[in-house]
């Protein structure tokens, strides 16, 4: 193959990478997007206005069964903010919202957690207007949920007792076996 300088494209780092493990995510044709499909894990993809994304959930009221995530190592996320009695859940793929959100917790493996707090976020803007949220402090509490494992898996609910459900199924288990 002549050197990239006669074809007369740019030599970049991610073009090199592309090259080199032979996958490139900027041109997708044929067997190569039907090989991403395949590795990119599918999330529902709605906010608290679409009905049936609030819990619970119910994804014939979202209309749709989500699509792939744009990163093939991506995960799908549940987020929920609360203010008093108001809960506003958003669900989508982690890669969508890390544009945007800056309290996304450094562990981002199954689970939830509280969102990460940035002490330094909006430190010299003067805004009066505080629907704009600059600070992202408006809400209470902030949880995010990953999930991976599974197709779709920001479907689900939290689950806060599993510690109870599992000290239960292991007293079962043992009154079985005595």
């Amino acid at each position: 193959m002549p050197p990239p300088s006669q074809l007369g494209e740019a030599v970049t780092a991610s073009s090199l990478q592309g090259r080199a493990s032979g996958f490139n995510d900027s041109v997708l044709t044929g067997a190569s997007r039907e090989r991403y499909v395949s590795l990119a894990i599918w999330c529902y993809q709605c906010t608290a206005a679409t009905p049936g994304c609030n819990e619970p959930f119910n994804w014939r009221g979202v209309g749709y069964l989500g699509k792939p995530c744009l990163d093939w190592e991506d995960v799908c996320v549940k987020l929920i903010e609360r203010k008093g009695a108001q809960e506003v859940i958003t669900r989508d793929c982690l890669s969508n919202l890390k544009p945007y959100r800056m309290d996304i917790p450094a562990d981002t493996y199954e689970g939830c957690r509280p969102a990460a707090k940035d002490v330094n976020l909006a430190n010299y803007v003067n805004n009066t207007i505080k629907e704009h949220d600059v600070k992202r402090d408006w809400y209470d509490e902030t949880i995010w949920c990953f999930c991976f494992l599974d197709h779709r898996c920001n479907g689900a609910s939290v689950v806060t007792n599993s510690f109870v459900v599992v000290a239960l199924s292991c007293i079962v288990v043992f009154t079985k076996l005595l």
